[in-house]
């Protein structure tokens, strides 16, 4: 593929012409998807993790045509050793343990300033209950795709 990266790396209109990009691709899925899936749960979920993953590859496209690679936004695939892994493992504990208890002080305190709601209607995510492999198809498009997805297109390509 022909380097293009002087011409698209410098060009502010290049810039936000591939943001537009990312975004008119994803915002064409979803209406497109959705008008045709109605009002399932599940195949509107689907359609949004299709535009998700179209982004990515928008992305990706973009980073070719730059000649960067994803380690221009801050994935780098290597393995630092093991105590590394040993020290990011402990950090990741840490935070566990601090949000669990950010958590719990956080709704202990909200539900002193403010009335608690009845509850909220959880009826769209029936097609889960009793169906392991969906919850796990769901558990996955949530952890790869979504979280994924959210981290590349909008606290990398974006803020980049």
């Amino acid at each position: 593929m022909e380097d293009l990266s002087p011409t698209f790396r410098d060009s502010r209109l290049a810039s936000v012409a591939e943001i537009a990009l990312v975004f008119v691709v994803a915002f064409a899925v979803i209406f497109v998807g959705w008008n045709i899936v109605g009002d399932d749960t599940f195949a509107r979920q689907a359609v949004v993790w299709v535009a998700n993953v179209l982004m990515m590859v928008t992305v990706w496209m973009g980073l070719r045509l730059r000649g960067q690679t994803w380690g221009h936004f801050g994935l780098n695939f290597s393995f630092g050793g093991k105590r590394v892994l040993r020290r990011t493992v402990l950090l990741s504990l840490a935070v566990l343990v601090a949000a669990i208890a950010g958590f719990m002080v956080g709704s202990i305190v909200a539900a002193n300033l403010m009335t608690i709601p009845e509850g909220a209607d959880m009826s769209g995510y029936n097609y889960l209950q009793g169906n392991l492999p969906m919850l796990l198809l769901a558990l996955a498009g949530v952890y790869v795709v979504s979280s994924f997805g959210e981290e590349v297109i909008y606290r990398g390509f974006l803020i980049n």
